[in-house]
């Protein structure tokens, strides 16, 4: 086969794919002299690369069976082929080409040139510019990584620049001049080249090399390809590869000089290419290592532009021209293919520079179907606009959709809809035939995948290639896609599972042991906050490690907020940090750790028993326990589980301490260390051992790269490491991490999903742009030290550029259909978001061709159950393309769109026959009901009823800190001086005297109240004690007060004991005609010749309708338990604002034992009533507006104060409070204002009738309630 270089260029890849096919089954007749050699086909992706293998095992097989296999085929990358050569010249001639023995061990590859950079860093100055030295706002590591690219690309494209630099001369890019704010780059060069030569003995730069390789090649004398042991096969194909860099043709143009080269290039338009590199009429000298040229657009500006594409032309110049190339007529003017195909198209230039005329591949694979994106490619194949065609003169169809949504959720649930219905209906041709899409048919790519990842993963479920999946393993076969079925009565409809796979995912994100050690190190320097050391120990590597599972997370989750912990270690970690003193550890890990502890070892009979310094167990006997540390809450059957966290969090403090202790260390130590620490902490999956290996692959590739043990020389003849610090070290695995991406996995009959630049040019039935936004494509990518922006040449690197190509390869490659998706509106202010440039320009070039933009762009509403989702019957079905309605395949949402339908009827339906449920639930009192669960349920009747019969809970029920979880508190907050303030009672009640409460020295307070500071602040939730002092000195007052006014009303500080509970109840309408009632009532007095019986609480809390209620349901109980007794309920409470207090003393009516217990059974009756209506239809009854309105003392004064705590929901001020305002009440009745609270429901079960129930029965038969007449 005699050597040539062969280019053929085609439209689309699937013309260029025979071509390819039948250069890999010449070996059949015309074997390679080496039978032992590969061939090569070099590819510009991963997506590329696996692609052509599955197809390549397809075609060559035998004709019409379809049974081949892919077998001795290398695909390597188009970089490679550098490297190749240089390769080959190294084993050549070892030793005497001014480089490295083998090309392996070349310092000037990026990975190992940022090494010598770091070296000549962490020198002296010496004139340069300082700032370059300095760690401020980086590492080293980092600017020499930065450094280390730019000069890498400087040798590549701006050869000529740099070795002026080696021989003394300043000069910039194309003979100009530095500019003065980047004069540094030639010295720090000429340094960098220095300490190359004086560590490995390489004097050559890899251009300096590769010119006299190439030389060596074209002349024979450098055998790389043929027979024998050469580099490369006899022939070398190049697929896919749309934009090339000046530098490949001349490296391609070499090896054909012996072997046969055969370049397919697929293009947005072949005949432009064509008629472009006939145009070129620059000529590049023949041993030139570049065959680029000054990118310059004729009228344009140039010193305004440093964005790598060249200047923007004005409006007097051609649409697409270029100097050097000769202008074309007619012109190219189709605003796709100018806009987007500028950089595939300079690959026309360079050929044309080289002097190399491309073959066109007629067109033929792709069957045209006369749609709306077969209309837009032909266009962009021509490159002329259509002449004559008004925008709306054709009409759109499916091939080519545009959906708009709010936010990125929303853009996620949309395409999945889209793409199910894609999967239902299939695709009709102009033929009348219909395309049937599968899930191996369809790709989404999308350049923001790390941000929308996440949200795929919980909309569509987990992907098909799960995180812990080794990529070599074979996916499993997968099911068919269920039809999407619509919900009827007595039918289970479910929403359609699509199957998926990440492709270009990085080592990082399919590796949780290298995640989890990339956490470590960022953990390491900072304050180990609470959330990212719960981040942090719920990873998969941890886990695995100390066995933690849903319990271990469980207790570490309720931990960490009952011991308050907020940051940083100990107290010398936060004294390093912040300057805290080195002895206030109160909210650090390791105060948190001693609670823990301490509940362990003080065991829970111990625990609950006692109280610490009561007569019960006396403080000094627990001082010599557990001193002043408080303990977190263990059960019994939680003990193991406790361990465990105890282990992971020591071991994670040992971890951090060794790492951040570490300094300055050799990289060779930084390995064996973070090697030590990731064992310590981490742990593979099962049967997942390739997960450590792969990161000790990592760790050892950075030691070779940075020279190993054996690296630079010293002046006297030692060997030295360069030295570099734990920011170095994160910067360094970090990028090596990013950088290294395992095998795409396209998956087996699933969908692919990628950014653009992993599936350009592989051609799917359909292509899913997902997230077309606004700042969404990169528009730079380049630095802006980069010389070559100055002068930018055809052929240069240009990110903006090239995201623009890879979109115009979706358009061009996909067989059937696009579809694009965008944010429409805000997610909060429903604002509209502006488009996109990219969109804009998509959708302008739609109107060139004539389809109306509006018409095409469907916008989707805010919420998956709108009804617009879920057309009725009767509705055009999807196979009109003019009217195809907006489907959603979410039964839920088609659940819930039935209900919204119906209420904007005003229509009652089978799932609107109440305020929210069609009809009370099915249920029934059973034997026995807890009291505990009685009083929960006055709590919030409408919420325990979606807690407890739905299994709903809404966000933001409870109630939180205004301080961060993460900091420490500055002043006392309201749930701290409650949390201190009951703490104190508590204790004071226990040691049976309120004296030891009041004191005058604020700053040294009783030994009693300075035991419940120490144990409060150790849970977090006091300031420091300068701070906490005069605060703790007011809340004693105020106890001391709570306590007298409690005195006053007959209150003894004496034992009190616990009531067993178990009396019968009847209830009206109940099943079995009654209700047992069980349970246990604590703080009781019980009967004495010196006091009254019955139930006393003093509570240091803000009074609330709620506990009242649950002291007046004790009180009855007590009485039908025991109505010989003449029980009383005392609660003694704060007042509602300031340090005033409330007193509520209570007794049921009745002067015989037999008056008393027909009145409290009575009420209990109606009570467990209500709680039975309640458990099976949401009630109208609040616990704020329901007491209100029954303890007013008139009609008047009920409504005013019930309106008062209901609440304006129609009020825009952002400070309005109510009831009416909560969510729960909102969802379950929607918006109403105080008039529509009463008028709604039902006659019975009205707001009124439900206050009667309750507060109307107890008020009946309780004497001191409000509104009953008997005062408090």
């Amino acid at each position: 086969m005699p050597p040539v270089l062969e280019v053929r260029i085609a439209d689309h890849p699937l013309d260029l794919l025979p071509g390819l096919v039948e250069a890999l089954r010449t070996p059949l007749e015309e074997p390679l002299g080496n039978v032992f050699a590969s061939d090569r086909v070099v590819v510009p992706s991963l997506g590329v690369r696996r692609w052509l293998q599955r197809r390549l095992s397809h075609e060559l097989g035998s004709t019409g069976l379809n049974d081949g296999v892919v077998a001795n085929i290398e695909f390597p990358f188009p970089g490679t082929l550098r490297w190749m050569i240089l390769r080959a010249a190294a084993a050549a001639e070892p030793g005497e080409t001014g480089g490295p023995a083998a090309v392996e061990d070349d310092p000037w590859q990026e990975d190992r040139l940022v090494w010598s950079v770091l070296e000549v860093l962490q020198g002296p100055a010496n004139g340069l510019d300082a700032r370059l030295f300095s760690t401020d706002g980086t590492s080293l590591a980092a600017r020499a990584q930065s450094i280390a690219s730019l000069f890498d690309g400087y040798d590549v494209h701006r050869s000529g620049m740099v070795r002026a630099w080696i021989d003394g001369s300043d000069d910039g890019p194309s003979d100009g001049s530095i500019p003065n704010d980047q004069a540094w780059q030639p010295e720090l060069f000429r340094r960098v080249h220095a300490v190359i030569e004086r560590r490995h003995g390489v004097s050559l730069l890899p251009s300096q090399r590769l010119a006299a390789a190439l030389a060596a090649v074209r002349t024979g004398d450098l055998r790389v390809a043929g027979a024998g042991d050469e580099v490369l096969p006899s022939r070398l194909s190049v697929f896919g590869q749309s934009i090339w860099g000046g530098d490949t043709g001349p490296v391609l143009t070499a090896l054909a000089q012996q072997c046969h080269i055969t370049a397919f290039v697929p293009s947005p338009s072949a005949a432009t290419s064509l008629r472009l590199a006939a145009a070129t009429t620059f000529r590049a000298p023949a041993d030139s290592l570049t065959w680029s040229f000054p990118r310059v657009i004729p009228g344009a500006d140039r010193a305004g532009d440093r964005s790598g594409d060249g200047a923007v032309p004005d409006a007097g110049a051609p649409a697409l021209a270029w100097t050097g190339v000769e202008p074309l007529d007619p012109v190219v003017d189709q605003p796709l293919l100018v806009s987007w195909g500028r950089r595939p198209l300079e690959t026309a230039l360079l050929l044309g520079s080289g002097g190399v005329e491309p073959l066109l591949v007629t067109s033929g694979s792709v069957i045209q179907s006369g749609s709306v994106l077969d209309a837009l490619r032909s266009g962009i194949r021509s490159g002329r606009v259509a002449r004559g065609v008004s925008s709306g003169s054709v009409e759109p169809d499916r091939s080519l959709q545009v959906h708009g949504a709010p936010g990125r959720t929303r853009q996620v649930e949309v395409l999945r809809d889209v793409i199910c219905d894609l999967l239902e209906h299939g695709l009709d041709r102009a033929d009348g035939t219909r395309v049937r899409i599968d899930e191996s048919d369809i790709a989404v790519v999308c350049h923001q995948l790390d941000e929308f990842a996440p949200l795929i993963g919980s909309v569509w479920g987990p992907p098909a290639n799960g995180p812990s999946t080794p990529t070599s393993t074979p996916t499993p076969t997968p099911t068919p896609t269920p039809t999407p079925t619509p919900v009827a009565d007595g039918d289970e409809a479910f929403t359609p599972t699509l199957r998926y796979s990440l492709v270009d995912r990085t080592a990082r994100q399919s590796n949780p042991v290298l995640d989890g050690l990339m956490a470590l190190l960022d953990l390491v320097g900072g304050r180990m906050e609470r959330s990212e050391v719960l981040d942090l120990l719920s990873m998969q590597a941890v886990s695995n490690r100390f066995d933690l599972g849903p319990d271990e997370r469980e207790l570490l989750s309720n931990w960490v907020d009952e011991a308050g912990v907020r940051w940083g270690l100990d107290g010398a970690h936060r004294h390093r940090l912040a300057a805290l003193p080195e002895d206030f550890d109160l909210g650090t890990w390791a105060a948190g750790l001693r609670q823990l502890a301490a509940g362990v070892a003080s065991g829970e009979t111990l625990r609950l028993a006692v109280v610490p310094g009561s007569a019960a167990a006396p403080a000094d006997e627990f001082d010599l326990a557990l001193g002043t540390t408080a303990i977190t809450t263990v059960s019994d059957g939680q003990v193991q589980a406790a361990t465990r966290v105890i282990d992971a969090v020591c071991s994670l403090a040992a971890v951090v301490e060794r790492l951040s202790s570490a300094g300055n260390l050799p990289v060779s130590e930084w390995r064996t260390l973070v090697t030590d620490c990731a064992e310590q902490l981490l742990a593979a999956d099962r049967f997942a051992d390739w997960q450590i290996l792969k990161v000790d692959e990592l760790l050892r590739g950075l030691e070779e790269a940075s020279g190993g043990p054996t690296g630079s020389g010293s002046d006297d003849g030692s060997r030295t490491e360069i030295e570099i610090s734990l920011g170095d070290v994160r910067r360094l695995i970090g990028s090596s991490a990013q950088r290294t991406t395992v095998r795409a996995d396209l998956g087996i009959g699933s969908i692919a999903i990628a950014r653009p630049s992993q599936l350009a040019g592989v051609p799917y039935r359909v292509v899913c742009v997902l997230g077309l936004d606004a700042g969404a494509l990169p528009v730079g990518g380049r630095s802006g030290d980069d010389l070559a922006l100055t002068s930018p040449l055809v052929g240069d690197r240009d990110v903006r550029s090239e995201a623009r190509a890879e979109l115009l390869a979706a358009l061009t490659t996909a067989t059937d259909a696009v579809v694009v998706s965008f944010t429409s509106h805000d997610i909060r202010t429903g604002a509209d978001v502006p488009r996109s440039a990219v969109l804009d320009e998509l959708l302008e070039a739609l109107a060139a061709a004539g389809v109306d933009p509006d018409r095409l762009v469907q916008i989707h509403s805010r919420q998956p159950y709108d009804p617009v989702n879920f057309p009725a019957e009767g509705t055009p079905s999807p196979d009109d393309p003019a009217a195809s309605p907006r489907r959603s395949y979410d039964v839920q949402a088609q659940r819930a769109a039935a209900v919204v339908r119906n209420r904007r009827d005003g229509e009652p339906s089978e799932t609107d026959d109440g305020p929210f449920v069609a009809a009370p639930l099915d249920w029934e009192l059973g034997g026995s009901l807890q009291l505990e669960d009685l009083h929960r349920f006055y709590e919030s009747p409408p919420e325990r009823f979606l807690r407890d019969r739905l299994a709903v809970s809404l966000p933001g029920s409870g109630g939180s800190s205004g301080t961060s979880a993460a900091e420490l508190p500055l002043a006392l907050e309201a749930l701290g001086e409650a949390l201190f303030g009951r703490a104190l009672l508590g204790a004071a009640v226990a040691a049976g005297s309120f004296d030891a409460l009041r004191y005058d020295d604020v700053d040294r307070p009783p030994d009693l109240v300075q035991r419940v500071v120490e144990l409060t602040a150790a849970q977090g939730a006091l300031p420091p004690p300068a701070v906490a002092a005069p605060e703790v000195h007011r809340i004693a007052e105020e106890v001391a007060s709570l306590a007298e006014a409690a005195l006053a009303a007959g209150h003894q500080p004496r034992p009190s004991t616990s009531v067993q509970i178990d009396v019968a109840v009847p209830v009206p309408g109940a099943a079995g005609g009654g209700c047992q009632l069980v349970g246990v009532i604590r703080n009781c007095v019980p009967p004495s010749p010196d006091g009254v019986p019955g139930r006393e609480v003093v509570e240091f809390v803000r009074p609330g309708p709620s506990r009242l209620l649950a002291a007046a349901i004790d009180l009855l109980v007590l009485t039908v338990e025991d109505p010989d007794t003449s029980w009383r309920s005392l609660l003694v409470t704060r007042g509602a604002k300031g340090a005033s207090r409330e007193t509520h003393s209570l007794a049921v009516i009745g002067s015989s034992a037999s008056e008393r217990r027909d009145a409290a059974v009575g009420a209990l009756g109606s009570i467990l009533e209500q709680y039975i209506r309640g458990q099976r239809l949401p009630l109208l009854w609040f616990p704020q507006t329901s007491a209100a309105y029954a303890w007013g003392s008139d009609d008047q004064r009920r409504r005013q104060d019930a309106s008062k705590k209901w609440g304006n929901p129609s009020a825009t001020n952002p400070f309005t409070v109510g009831e009416s305002l909560l969510p729960v009440n909102q969802l379950l009745f929607g918006v109403l204002d105080f008039d529509d609270l009463l008028a709604a429901g039902d006659p019975g079960s009205r707001f009124v009738d439900e206050v009667d129930r309750s507060w109307g029965a107890l008020q009946a038969v309780i004497r001191g309630l409000p509104g009953s007449g008997g005062g408090s």
